[in-house]
């Protein structure tokens, strides 16, 4: 407020879940929302049972610890903001966390969080922040040079003043109003002139004036105005001419020479107003240096990957084959990549972009690619035992003869796959969406692990052995 009075936050309309796996902590923590009050407060010990509360607890924000045993914070994060099958993807989430775990925040902000709490943790600092978060909530956000809340706001909402970025049509000027038209005249018509006849034995020179014959018109046809009679013109009178007075000339009078004003400079738009706590400044990360990309931490990938696509071209006579086993590459751009054949024997691709990436034949026995994108990517015959695909995006993807027993896609994403022939042995798809899979028949169904959340194509069943 404008007079620097405190309004007393309104703790009775909201109900919070608290996610720590430290008993000591999350005990503390419910001591401390008891005291103000709030609608409801339900805690959790570790993933799976904050979703299971959640399924009947509707929480408007889950304060969460970011680096959580048993179901990892990423795997939560994940689960809550999956639109297919969380019990509230909307629900604001507050992450707990040490800046040491710089990485992992980045992942959890493209994700999506709301705000951060550097550990340790005060009370004064989790109220402020449950209190600004649910009073204004903006996703934060991790972009070069900046981490912090999103300075734009919530997503979707109205903001004030002029849309500067709509292109605005000229006006186009009003045409004026044609003058009335002048009243019609009357027509006047020419007097009809006949010569007298000629004698052709009598010598003529010019016609005079009496030798033209004026025909009066008809009296239905117009009236003729009659000539007006010549006016004499007058000389006009002389008129005397004085000589004109002399004029004194009078000293210019000196102008003092003034300096040109400098131009105004334009004045910068305001900036849309910054509802942000102060405390942010504290507490908040900071700036995310050049060197946290996978680009900058492994030059030597894209010399390899320019190396196995000259390997595949030249069906192994140049180049060199990729290997890139345990490496960490999470969060990795390589949407489109050509990595058909390669050795990726349990590398870290969580949370990559590999978007139409060529991953044929490709050894990707005990990867991680929780959370990654390879929608529309071709992964055929692929070999993918104990793969991690949770919460994965496979739309549209290939994996047609891929072997994926004991292999985890829980909550992954499945629609419009090809799934022909590929082994399920063992793999779980609890969560799951395979409405608009192809391929998948009841035989592999039977021996993949599914759970009443899973969504099956229209014909298949899960099985209840």
């Amino acid at each position: 407020m404008a007079d620097g009075t405190k309004v007393k936050f309104d703790w009775g309309r909201y109900q919070v879940l608290v996610v720590e796996d430290d008993e000591a902590i999350r005990d503390t923590l419910r001591s401390l929302l008891e005291a103000v009050a709030p609608a409801g407060i339900r805690t959790a010990s570790e993933g799976e049972e904050a979703l299971k509360i959640l399924d009947k607890f509707p929480a408007d924000v889950v304060l969460m610890e970011g680096n959580l045993a048993g179901m990892d914070s990423l795997d939560l994060l994940r689960a809550l903001r999956n639109k297919t099958t969380s019990p509230n993807s909307d629900v604001l989430v507050v992450v707990m966390a040490s800046m040491a775990d710089g990485n992992r925040l980045q992942r959890m902000c493209g994700i999506g969080i709301e705000a951060f709490i550097k550990k340790p943790v005060s009370n004064e600092i989790v109220l402020k922040r449950l209190a600004s978060t649910l009073a204004s909530p903006r996703r934060f956000v991790s972009s070069f040079g900046y981490f912090g809340p999103d300075r734009r706001g919530r997503m979707g909402g109205a903001r004030p003043g002029p849309e500067r970025r709509r292109v605005v049509e000229p006006t186009k000027p009003k045409t004026p109003a044609k003058p009335p038209a002048p009243p019609a005249q009357e027509e006047k018509t020419a007097p009809t002139v006949e010569a007298t006849p000629i004698d052709p034995d009598k010598e003529y020179g010019f016609l005079t004036p009496e030798q033209l014959v004026i025909r009066k018109a008809p009296e239905s046809g117009p009236v003729l105005e009659p000539e007006p009679e010549p006016v004499e013109e007058k000389a006009p009178e002389p008129v005397e001419e004085k000589p004109p007075e002399p004029v004194k000339e009078k000293a210019p009078e000196p102008v003092e020479k003034k300096a040109p004003e400098p131009e105004p400079e334009p004045e910068p738009e305001p900036e849309p107003e910054d509802v942000s706590e102060p405390e942010w400044a504290d507490e908040i990360a900071p700036p995310v240096p050049e060197e946290q990309s996978v680009e900058a931490q492994h030059p030597e990938l894209q010399s390899k990957i320019a190396d196995h696509l000259e390997w595949i071209r030249s069906g192994g006579r140049s180049g060199t084959k990729a290997s890139l086993e345990g490496e960490d590459l999470s969060g990795a751009q390589l949407r489109g990549v050509e990595l058909a054949g390669s050795h990726l024997r349990n590398v870290d691709l969580s949370d990559s972009d590999l978007h139409g990436a060529i991953l044929q034949g490709a050894d990707l026995r005990g990867a991680n690619l929780a959370g990654a994108d390879i929608r529309e990517g071709d992964l055929t015959s692929a070999n993918m035992r104990r793969v991690d695909l949770s919460f994965s995006q496979l739309g549209g993807a290939q994996l047609a003869g891929t072997d994926l027993a004991g292999a985890s896609l829980k909550g992954a994403d499945l629609s419009g796959t090809d799934l022909s022939g590929v082994n399920l042995l063992d793999t779980d798809l609890s969560g799951a969406d395979l409405g608009g899979a192809q391929g998948l028949n009841q035989k592999q169904v039977n021996k993949a692990r599914m759970g009443p959340e899973t969504v099956l194509p229209p014909g298949l069943r899960i099985s209840e052995e």
